[in-house]
């Protein structure tokens, strides 16, 4: 009854399609139609992600009564269609089923000519009909759920991945070998308030897997997710999850098809992101295929394909493993972590604005300097430096800066890719090695000056991080994360010319190791030395530092 009164109502609005008269050399008059376009999309927005309804018949009914077309939605859910100006009734030709639901679509759009209508309907805007059960939910789901705690997040030096339990008895987990293969520092996280030591047990640079280990008795109930045992394995065309846990975030899960199987890499058309590194990729019965790695964005066809460590390759080092020595096992103790209490983002930008000055930093050890920051900290140098590049973009487009333009926020950028968001209570020290003049320069511009000429400056870096400790009180402070990173300079001026690698520290702590009143004390080792450089935080350092948290401690943080 609604879709009839919804046809009568077309057909008394009918609209005349515009036309272009053209009249042809030999003086014959030719109409043509001037069209529009519809691009619609439909999707089920399942627990997990959307899920186009693919492939399913529908109805396009035009301004005309008796214009009915039938279409039908490609691979991802879409159509694509030229149609008259006019308006439109969009509608199922039969029920959709999924997850023991039936799904139904009836609305109705309006085509301009020469113009692009966009239509997206979702299972908002359906009829749906029946109850949704245990039994229907898809076979991705119910992995997830089952193993959405086997997986973890594995912080290392250069920034973080994601593992998956093999063996329970022993605490043995897989993951990727450029996840933890080069790592001085690992630990894993269960979720929040469960973060872990782990032990890097051994690896293959070359297939890219590494085995490391971490307590039997954090374990508890997690599951293990075992290992696909024959030759081959997976099939062209078969259905395929990932699974990851990047930082500070819940675990996530993704399906793709496998494409292409070979002995030692599998190609599929999964999505992976950098933290996924390392998680299992598994078939739909539960069983760990390959081992994830970050989509290749030089392959053709862009991050769509994706290459996955087969499974086989991590057969070697587990007979390798034998019997895991116990100098091996790490503490059952729990690691500091970031709060569960983060700061909300009207007190984040509130106090980041009443900061004065620039953030505090140390000129120490030599050669170095050492900034000591928080978020809020970080979140007003983010808008100095977007203020800073609007400013000089804005002078080539006469005071106006064009959307396509928008300022990339470089400093706030580089603090989420390490501590998770701008919102996590943390104090980051941050021990940067410091470009100096190299002698050889020094002596060549003191010559040319001389002789009344300018010579540019020639910089390089003298020395890597090392590692640091932070003592309260003469008691070390356990940091939250640890990374040394790789620092690359490379800039050519008229004045100065730079072009050199260093390793810097980063390593972040619990706001309440800084509040006043406490001796703190910093020792940098730099190099390969044995003495560490040792600084004393002044104590209007850890006043300034407190003030900005201070209002953030009393929601329980």
């Amino acid at each position: 009854m609604v879709l009839t009164s919804f046809i009568v109502l077309l057909s008394c609005a009918r609209v005349q399609p515009d036309v272009d008269l053209a009249v042809k050399p030999q003086g014959v008059a030719r109409f043509v139609t001037v069209q529009g376009s519809l691009k619609a999309k439909i999707v089920i927005l399942d627990d997990l992600k959307p899920v186009p309804v693919a492939f399913t018949a529908f109805q396009v009914i035009g301004p005309e009564a008796s214009t009915v077309r039938d279409v039908k939605t490609n691979a991802n859910g879409e159509i694509d269609l030229k149609l008259s100006p006019g308006l439109y009734a969009f509608v199922s030709k039969e029920p959709v089923l999924f997850q023991g639901r039936s799904y139904e679509w009836s609305t109705s759009f309006e085509i301009d000519a020469e113009k692009s209508t966009e239509l997206t309907l979702t299972h908002t805007e359906a009829v749906i009909e029946g109850t949704k059960t245990e039994k229907s939910i898809s076979p991705e789901s119910k992995l997830f759920r089952r193993f959405q705690n086997s997986v973890v997040t594995v912080e290392c030096d250069s920034g973080s991945g994601s593992a998956f339990l093999v063996d329970r008895e022993m605490g043995l987990l897989l993951t990727s070998y450029h996840v933890a293969g080069t790592s001085r520092f690992l630990s894993v996280r269960f979720g929040r308030q469960n973060h872990y030591e782990a032990r890097y047990v051994t690896g293959d640079p070359n297939s890219d897997v590494a085995v490391i280990r971490v307590n039997p008795q954090v374990l508890r109930d997690i599951p293990e997710i075992a290992l696909h045992d024959s030759r081959r394995v997976g099939i062209e065309g078969e259905r395929i999850v990932a699974m990851g846990s990047p930082l500070f975030q819940q675990t996530t899960i993704t399906q793709g098809i496998l494409s292409r199987v070979e002995d030692e890499v599998l190609i599929s058309d999964v999505r992976l992101d950098k933290g996924n590194s390392g998680g299992p990729v598994m078939n739909l019965e539960g069983t760990a295929i390959g081992i994830a790695t970050h989509g290749d964005l030089n392959r053709p066809g862009g991050p769509s394909a994706t290459s996955i460590v087969s499974i086989r390759k991590a057969d070697e080092l587990i007979r390798r493993i034998g019997a895991v020595a116990n100098d091996t096992l790490p503490s059952a103790a729990k690691l500091p972590d970031n709060s569960p209490v983060s700061i909300p983002p009207e007190m984040l930008e509130r106090i980041s604005l009443s900061i004065r000055g620039n953030e505090p930093y140390l000129k120490s050890p030599k050669n170095f300097r050492t900034f000591i920051k928080t978020p809020f900290e970080a979140n007003l140098n983010a808008a100095r430096y977007k203020n800073f590049l609007k400013q000089k973009i804005a002078r080539r487009y006469q005071g106006k800066v064009p959307a396509d333009q928008a300022a990339e926020m470089g400093p706030l950028y580089f603090w989420n890719k390490y501590v998770g968001n701008q919102f996590e209570p943390v104090v980051s020290i941050e021990a940067i090695p410091w470009p100096q003049e190299t002698s050889g320069s020094l002596v060549t511009r003191a010559v040319a000056a001389a002789l009344g000429q300018r010579m540019h400056e020639t910089r390089e870096m003298r020395d890597d991080f090392s590692r640091m400790v932070l003592l309260r009180n003469g008691i070390e402070v356990t940091p939250i994360l640890r990374k040394r990173l790789r620092d690359t300079e490379i800039y050519d001026t008229k004045d100065v010319v730079m072009r050199d690698t260093a390793l810097s520290g980063f390593y972040t702590y619990e706001p309440k190791e800084f509040r006043p009143g406490s001796k703190l004390e910093l020792h940098i080792w730099k190099n390969s030395e044995t003495k560490p450089t040792v600084t004393r935080i002044p104590a209007d350092y850890q006043e300034r530092i407190w003030r900005q948290f201070q209002e953030w401690s009393r929601l329980g943080g």
